[in-house]
């Protein structure tokens, strides 16, 4: 009787501690919420329950901008039918999960991420988000009008859940950056901060991915800084140090609307084109990469432009050797806020 009644003063203790660090052996770290609050705030991810991989093979979509809007004026009444030519060539690839890249909304306003919400139940795979700067503010460098502040993060996670965190998924382990508070010296960017240098302490079992809105660069980590473009320098160092020691895969990205891939060491590099519009050196849109990971780690690049309801793939093989330049596509200056 002794030893039953000294077990049922402990199952309470024993209870409580189970809760406390099951998410960090199970690799769950995050911004402020569970897994499954995550979930629960991304309406979405409800209706899109993960289905078991069948092949050793991982395909990843990779989607970007898709500036969703009511606005009536000029093209953007087309944004919300170019965001469902993509969503219908996804659904048809029959991709694992699906990453989207930031600037989900045209101007961050409420209506609108409800709306990408909504519209973005029609993919078939689990779908992964992080905000971009349309989202929840510019990165520090340009105008304070308009820049990143700890109200529109605030909101921005209200409504979609957390804006850096990291979850596994479908066998690959994704972590989402808020690019925007990068260089911000916002309490949330020091979180961030703190956040990540737990999660790439060490390489992971899972393969491991970082997914942001703002490319870490165009031609070479050691270029300058261009605010309108890319991270700036002292993050992306930063970054890169904690990605080489996390053992991270690939990066992910969108913000320029059109493409570049490159490889720098072991790391691949991707920035995806845009759904809603093209940008002045690459007027293509409602497109989207199909990221495809081999059973010996190899990544494959496809860039897709979908054009009358039929998809056009401009399919762009990684062979992994050392990029110089990072290819035309990367030497191109100039990007879309």
């Amino acid at each position: 009787m002794a030893i039953a009644y000294s077990k049922c003063r402990l199952l309470p203790w024993l209870l409580a501690l189970t809760a406390l660090f099951l998410p960090l052996f199970r690799g769950e770290l995050r911004s402020g919420l569970s897994l499954d609050a995550q979930a629960s705030r991304l309406g979405f991810l409800e209706s899109t329950p993960v289905r078991p991989r069948t092949s050793a093979v991982l395909r990843v979509a990779l989607v970007a901008d898709t500036h969703c809007t009511r606005s009536p004026v000029g093209d953007r009444p087309k944004y919300r039918e170019r965001f469902d030519r993509v969503i219908r060539d996804v659904n048809a690839a029959n991709v694992d999960v699906v990453l989207v890249a930031g600037d989900l909304t045209n101007g961050g306003e409420v209506a609108q991420m409800r709306d990408f919400r909504a519209q973005a139940r029609g993919f078939r795979a689990p779908i992964i988000v992080v905000p971009g700067n349309r989202d929840v503010g510019n990165r520090v460098g340009l105008s304070p009008r308009g820049q990143v502040s700890e109200a529109r993060v605030a909101q921005y996670e209200h409504e979609m859940g957390p804006s850096f965190f990291v979850r596994k998924i479908a066998g690959l382990r994704v972590i989402g950056v808020n690019a925007s508070l990068l260089g911000s010296a916002l309490k949330p960017e020091r979180r961030q901060w703190t956040f990540l240098e737990k999660a790439l302490a060490a390489p992971a079992r899972a393969p491991t991915v970082i997914l942001l809105h703002y490319p870490l660069f165009m031609s070479s980590p050691d270029e300058g800084d261009s605010p309108r473009s890319v991270v700036d320098p002292a993050s992306r160092q930063r970054l890169i140090r904690l990605a080489a020691k996390g053992g991270v895969e690939a990066i992910f990205s969108g913000h320029l609307h059109r493409t570049i891939e490159q490889r720098r060491g072991r790391v691949l590099f991707v920035t995806g084109p845009a759904v809603a519009y093209g940008s002045a050196r690459d007027s293509r849109c409602q497109a989207w990469t199909l990221l495809t990971r081999g059973p010996d780690g190899t990544w494959t690049v496809e860039f897709r432009y979908v054009t009358d309801h039929r998809p056009a793939a401009a399919r762009l093989p990684w062979k992994g050797r050392e990029t110089g330049d990072g290819g035309a596509s990367s030497r191109l200056s100039g990007s879309l806020a």
